[in-house]
C-alpha cells in the first residue's frame, strides 16, 4: 500500500503543537490580562524588532509580574520585569535592549526646553488634580484660563529658544520667571481653607510615597540581589551625593555660583557617584540596572511618546 505522503501534514502540525513547538505564525498566543500590558508588549516588540521566541519570553515576563493588576499595584513591577528579562532574553535581544536605550538618552524629555507645555503638565498632574477637587466651579473657570494662559506664554518661550531668538540661558531663566508667576497666581485664587486643605493632603502624598519609594527599594535589592557589603556601600555614597547636591544648591541660592555653574557642579557630583558606584556592580547587575532603565522610560511613555535617534515619535520610536 503507498502512502500519501500529503495525508500526515496534519498529524504533523498536530504532534508539533503536542511538543510544545512554537507556532510561528501565532508570536503573540500568550495572552495579557490588560490594555496596557498588551500596549506595552506591542510597542516592545516592533521597537525592538523581536523574533517569535523572544516576544513569547516578553510575554510571559509580562504576564507573570503584571497580570491581575499587579502593573498597577506592586512598586516592583519593573525591577522584577527587568531581572526575568535579563535572564531570559537571547543575547541578540539583550543587545537591541542596550542599542536602544543609549538612543532614547540621547533623546531623553527630561530636559525642560524639549518639553512641550503638554508633557510639562504631565510632571505636575499630581499637583493640578489635587488643587482642582478643592476648587468651586467658578475657580475652575479661572484656574483654566491662568494654565491656557501659561501654557500660550511657555510655548512662545520655547520656539524663541529653538529657532534662536534668545539663548538657552535666558530661556531657561524666563520659564523658571514664568513658573513663579504660576505659582503666585494659583496662590492668589485659593482661599486659607482651601490652601490648609491641599497642606494636608500634600502630607497625605507625601506619605504615600515615600512608602512606596521604600517597596521599590526592597524590589530592586532583590532583583540585584544585592550583598550586604553593596547595601551600606550604597548607601553611603547615596548619602554623599545628597550632601554634594545641597551644599551645590545652596551655593547657588546664595549667589556664590551662577547657574550655570551650579549646573555644571551637579553633573560633575553625579558623574562622580556614578564612577564610585561602577566598581560595585557584577556583570548580571549591571545589566538588571539597563534593563530596568529601558522599561521604565518605555513604561512611561508606553504610548511611543519617546523619540528615537531620528528625532521621530510614534509607536517603536
Amino acid at each position: 500500500m503507498i502512502l500519501n505522503p500529503k495525508n500526515f501534514i496534519p498529524l504533523i502540525i498536530v504532534l508539533l503543537f503536542l511538543a510544545g513547538c512554537e507556532n510561528p505564525f501565532s508570536p503573540n498566543e500568550i495572552q495579557l490580562d490588560s490594555s496596557e500590558l498588551e500596549q506595552f508588549s506591542s510597542d516592545l516588540e516592533i521597537e525592538l524588532g523581536l523574533s517569535g521566541k523572544n516576544t513569547k519570553t516578553l510575554r510571559k515576563a509580562l504576564g507573570r509580574h503584571g497580570s491581575k493588576g499587579r502593573w498597577e499595584k506592586d512598586p516592583g513591577f519593573i525591577w522584577k520585569l527587568a531581572a526575568e528579562l535579563q535572564e531570559t532574553l537571547s543575547d541578540e535581544a539583550k543587545e537591541k535592549v542596550f542599542d536602544r536605550l543609549n538612543k532614547l538618552k540621547k533623546h531623553s524629555k527630561d530636559d525642560r526646553i524639549d518639553q512641550s507645555p503638554k508633557d510639562r503638565d504631565k510632571h505636575n498632574k499630581e499637583s493640578f488634580n489635587a488643587i482642582q477637587k478643592v476648587l468651586s466651579e467658578n475657580q475652575k473657570e479661572e484656574f483654566n484660563l491662568i494654565m491656557e494662559n501659561h501654557r500660550s506664554e511657555l510655548s512662545s518661550i520655547i520656539e524663541a529658544i529653538q529657532s534662536g531668538e534668545i539663548t538657552r540661558d535666558n530661556g531657561e531663566e524666563m520659564i523658571k520667571e514664568l513658573d513663579e508667576s504660576l505659582k503666585s497666581s494659583i496662590d492668589s485664587l485659593l482661599t486659607d481653607e482651601q490652601k490648609s486643605q491641599l497642606k494636608e493632603m500634600k502630607k497625605e502624598f507625601e506619605a504615600k510615597k515615600k512608602a512606596f519609594e521604600e517597596q521599590v527599594k526592597l524590589a530592586k535589592m532583590e532583583a540585584l540581589e544585592l550583598t550586604n557589603d553593596q547595601i551600606i556601600t550604597l548607601d553611603e555614597a547615596q548619602e554623599k551625593l545628597n550632601s554634594e547636591l545641597g551644599n551645590i544648591k545652596f551655593r547657588v541660592e546664595s549667589g556664590e555660583l551662577s547657574r550655570e555653574e551650579g549646573k555644571i557642579a551637579f553633573e560633575l557630583a553625579f558623574e562622580k557617584n556614578k564612577n564610585a558606584l561602577s566598581n560595585i556592580w557584577t556583570d548580571k547587575q549591571v545589566e538588571i540596572i539597563k534593563f530596568h532603565r529601558f522599561l521604565q522610560m518605555r513604561w512611561h511613555f508606553k504610548s511611543g511618546k519617546i523619540k528615537g535617534e531620528d528625532g521621530k515619535g510614534g509607536r517603536g520610536g
